[in-house]
């Protein structure tokens, strides 16, 4: 049938709409790209901007800073440069970089005020070369503020320098009197503040004091636990001719943290009058106080020391430091250097003189002390007891021979005096607390090897014999162990038989 006309009018229409709805969502898609480019643009154009913005915020912050930089520091700086009259000469800065260091950049250019500094830290490094010796005595730590360093050394201005500085005082009388006093007071608190004071081997301290060859060096070794260890103990055991004239040789001298005894400059006064040398704690074993020790031996001197270095607050003794055998090592060269001045014959018999000479080591140790005034408390107590006990001379002749034949190294020699040294105070110490104890220390039998623990063991063995040692102690522990295991069980058989027979019965 042929079609109708409204349905060929309507079909006509909708065909001929096409072309129209393809060229408008043609356009529509056009103007969306258009906006989204737009849109891409505008947020691009928006980030450069913010980034140019905070660019240009930062530079001017940076200005500021070395501008304000600049004008802080560089005035000390060039006072500093002024001071040493080369200025007027015109010879380190010209006008116009002395303009940029005064003013930074608010009238010279950022390059300017660069150059400027690079030239000022270039003159810094000239006065140090300059100024070679008071950068020295600045690294030192001989400073006006008395600060601790970064090594956390406390370095004392008023510690002293060198051996006048730190042994002579401007009245010698004014020490006598201040020495004089110090050990009557503390004899008159050991005899009427005191539950009891008991000191056994005085007469030991005696002879040493008084009774040694003319030259020869003194050193006491003693326990640490209370801040008046001396002069508290060492006054109880010198003898009164000893102040009577006084005599250096026969007055200690005593090391002392420079933290605890010369923190100001009275404190350093009092301290250096009654004798006391500074030590600086961590400043090793060549530090000045160390050689003014040593000095003060080879004159026939008498120095105290404490082996452990500090106080201990538990009443055991702690692990001790090497000083003390510094010391020793020290005087020996000394006395080696002046035997060696002399003629041929004084020359064949150099070990012996030397070791003749070499110092006298007497250890005591002292217990009580921790009660009377120990770690934290600021003044003695009443009604303590107090017992101290004298030990014989640490014998170290056939170190030094040894010493000073050459077989023995520095290190060596060091530690074996140090090895003596721990045995003996260790052996005091039990003796103090057992009368029964047999001390042993001056046996040299006892000294096979210098790095062997303070009571004299044997060195362990290694490898092969070690083992071989090893089971050497082991085997008859086993052999016993299994030998009690036998029994028991036998034991355990009787009985059960005798159970069984009794029931059977």
């Amino acid at each position: 049938a042929a079609p109708r006309a409204d349905e060929m009018v309507g079909g006509g229409a909708s065909v001929g709409l096409v072309p129209l709805v393809k060229n408008h969502y043609r356009e529509m898609l056009r103007e969306h790209v258009r906006l989204k480019q737009q849109l891409v643009i505008q947020f691009q154009q928006n980030k450069k901007k913010k980034t140019t913005t905070t660019t240009s915020k930062r530079k001017t912050k940076a200005s500021a800073a070395t501008a304000s930089a600049s004008t802080s520091v560089s005035a000390q700086a060039i006072e500093r440069v002024r001071s040493q009259g080369e200025w007027q000469d015109g010879q380190l800065f010209s006008p116009e970089v002395g303009k940029a260091l005064r003013y930074g950049t608010k009238y010279a250019p950022t390059s300017a005020v660069r150059k400027a500094w690079v030239k000022m830290q270039e003159c810094f490094v000239q006065g140090r070369e300059s100024e070679s010796k008071k950068t020295e005595e600045v690294s030192s730590g001989r400073s006006s503020q008395g600060k601790r360093a970064a090594s956390g050394v406390f370095r004392s201005p008023y510690a002293g320098t060198d051996y006048k500085t730190m042994t002579e005082v401007d009245s010698s009388l004014l020490r006598y009197v201040l020495l004089k006093a110090v050990g009557r007071f503390c004899q008159f608190w050991s005899s009427a503040m005191m539950n009891s004071c008991e000191i056994s081997g005085r007469e030991i301290m005696h002879k040493a004091i008084l009774g040694r060859e003319e030259g020869q060096a003194l050193i006491t070794v003693s326990n640490h636990v209370s801040a008046i260890d001396d002069p508290f103990v060492t006054s109880l055991l010198v003898p009164e001719e000893a102040l009577k004239p006084m005599e250096s040789n026969r007055v200690r001298w005593v090391m002392c943290a420079t933290d605890r005894c010369f923190k100001s400059k009275l404190s350093s006064a009092f301290f250096k009058a009654v004798q006391v040398l500074p030590v600086e704690r961590g400043s090793g074993l060549n530090q000045t106080s160390m050689k003014v020790a040593s000095k003060l031996m080879s004159k026939g001197g008498w120095i105290h020391v404490f082996p452990e270095g500090t106080r201990s607050t538990t009443g055991e003794m702690l692990k001790m430091k090497p000083g003390v055998g510094q010391l020793v090592v020290n005087t020996v060269k000394e006395l080696k250097g002046g035997r060696c001045c002399g003629d041929a014959a004084m020359a064949e018999d150099t070990e012996a003189l030397v070791a003749s000479k070499s110092p006298v080591i007497v250890p005591y140790y002292h217990q009580g002390m921790g009660e009377l005034m120990g770690k934290g408390m600021k003044f003695p107590s009443v009604g303590t007891d107090l017992d101290v006990l004298v030990g014989e001379p640490i014998e170290i002749g056939d170190l030094v021979e040894s010493f000073v034949a050459g077989n023995m190294t520095e290190r060596e020699m060091r530690r074996s005096v140090l090895t003596r040294i721990e045995t003996a105070l260790h052996q005091l110490k039990e003796k103090s607390e057992n009368e029964d104890f047999q001390v042993t220390y001056n046996n040299a039998g006892r000294y096979r090897d210098a790095t062997s623990a303070y009571r004299g063991e044997e060195p362990t063995a290694k490898g092969l014999e070690g083992v071989r040692d090893m089971w050497a102690k082991l085997a008859p522990l086993s052999a016993q162990a299994l030998l009690e295991e036998l029994l028991e069980e036998s034991e355990a058989e009787e009985s059960s038989r005798g159970s069984v027979a009794a029931l059977a019965m």
